[in-house]
């Protein structure tokens, strides 16, 4: 199995493990004489079971990631933690640069007027930089995911 399917099926799994968890409380109790629509210990047995399939695969992929070379070097978990952190960096830059052009309301005058304390164009040109480096970053992270075999 590829990288890139086990991640598919990882959020599989994590997306039945959260459906399963809203069948497990739709059940846990029912009127007094009343049967529950499902069996609770079946949708517990069906919960174990999809959660270790998911510590399965996440120990699967983060050995992947950990023994895959991206680049000379940088590991694959190298890259995923710069993905993030590029990621971060970007919205934060962007919420300061929203703080900074949002539009005053002043009904008059004598009102105190508030101008930006940045260069907003400064700051947009970061946010195209980090936004162009993340995305050449997770073209790289995707391109790597479909040719490493998950690891055992």
């Amino acid at each position: 199995m590829k990288l890139a399917e086990a991640l598919n099926r990882r959020t599989k799994v994590r997306r039945k493990l959260f459906e399963l968890k809203i069948r497990l409380d739709r059940n846990a109790q029912v009127q007094e004489g009343e049967k529950p629509f499902e069996d609770p210990n079946n949708l517990l047995l069906e919960y174990e079971s999809a959660f270790d399939e998911l510590n399965t695969l996440v120990k699967r992929i983060n050995k992947t990631n950990n023994s895959t070379q991206l680049e000379p070097e940088r590991t694959l978990m190298e890259a995923l933690a710069d993905r993030d952190c590029l990621a971060w960096r970007r919205a934060v830059l962007e919420k300061f640069k929203s703080a900074a052009v949002m539009p005053q309301k002043r009904y008059s005058l004598s009102e105190v007027k508030f101008v930006a304390s940045v260069d907003v164009i400064q700051i947009q040109k970061q946010i195209d930089e980090l936004d162009k480096k993340h995305q050449e970053l997770v073209c790289r992270i995707q391109q790597m995911n479909w040719q490493v075999d998950l690891a055992e």
